[in-house]
């Protein structure tokens, strides 16, 4: 039988091994292994690259956007007619790049509207709010940007009386930004269709305003036809065979 301090002895040679033998997993404890950190650092790095790359993608399209529209809408069933109504639309910055204003007015129509457009590179959605002089309540939209190409989808949501819920969406829309130069709102379920031609500012045209000939001009200038001889057509402040007058009137 062996005695208490061997056991003691051979206790205390077992827990340093099995201390020695888990001491590296014990302190990998709490850490990724280096190819888990190594993934990790590049997801992020990816998604940080998709951020800027929605946010600038944002940033463009607003700035297509600014500027005077002439716009036509034609109804459901108009397949090729004249539009069914019209107007013109100013877009400008608001603040800064990513949010602008606009108004606009439908022509024939005493009706007028004003809103605002932006992108929330939080969210990295669009956010639109319009108000119409014929309607109550303003019309709320969030929007999202194509991967692929200058479209967005937008879908309107309508606040409930009690502002504390809301109800689904209520229509869905698609802004396509066709060229530089025009651009498209047609709602998913077709019942419009609306094209934005742009409006190139035209200068004022200068008109000039021409002075009436005083009658002793025209006196002169007759006589001095009549004459005969170029020293006839002489006078005071003239020269000889001239209809100048020396007082301003235009030369023939």
């Amino acid at each position: 039988m062996r005695s208490a301090p061997v056991v003691c002895g051979w206790l205390t040679l077992g827990l340093l091994i099995m201390a020695a033998a888990f001491a590296p997993e014990l302190r990998g404890q709490g850490r990724l292994p280096q190819r888990q950190r190594s993934a990790s650092a590049a997801v992020t790095a990816t998604r940080a690259a998709a951020e800027r790359t929605r946010l600038e993608s944002g940033r463009r399209l607003l700035g297509r956007l600014v500027g005077i529209w002439h716009y036509e809408i034609w109804f459901a069933g108009n397949l090729d007619g004249a539009p069914d109504a019209s107007g013109s639309r100013t877009v400008k910055p608001l603040f800064d790049d990513l949010r602008l204003e606009w108004t606009e007015e439908l022509d024939h129509s005493s009706l007028v509207a004003r809103g605002v457009i932006g992108f929330d590179p939080t969210s990295g959605r669009f956010f639109s709010t319009a108000e119409y002089s014929g309607e109550a309540a303003p019309d709320v939209m969030t929007g999202v940007l194509d991967n692929a190409e200058p479209l967005v989808t937008f879908q309107e949501v309508a606040v409930a009386p009690d502002s504390s819920t809301t109800q689904p969406a209520v229509q869905t829309f698609v802004l396509n930004m066709v060229d530089e130069d025009h651009f498209t709102l047609v709602p998913l379920d077709r019942a419009w269709r609306s094209v934005f031609t742009r409006q190139e500012e035209r200068a004022p045209v200068v008109s000039r305003s021409i002075a009436p000939i005083p009658v002793a001009c025209v006196e002169t200038t007759v006589a001095a036809r009549q004459s005969s001889e170029p020293g006839d057509a002489q006078l005071s402040t003239g020269e000889p065979g001239n209809a100048r007058t020396g007082t301003g009137c235009p030369e023939n």
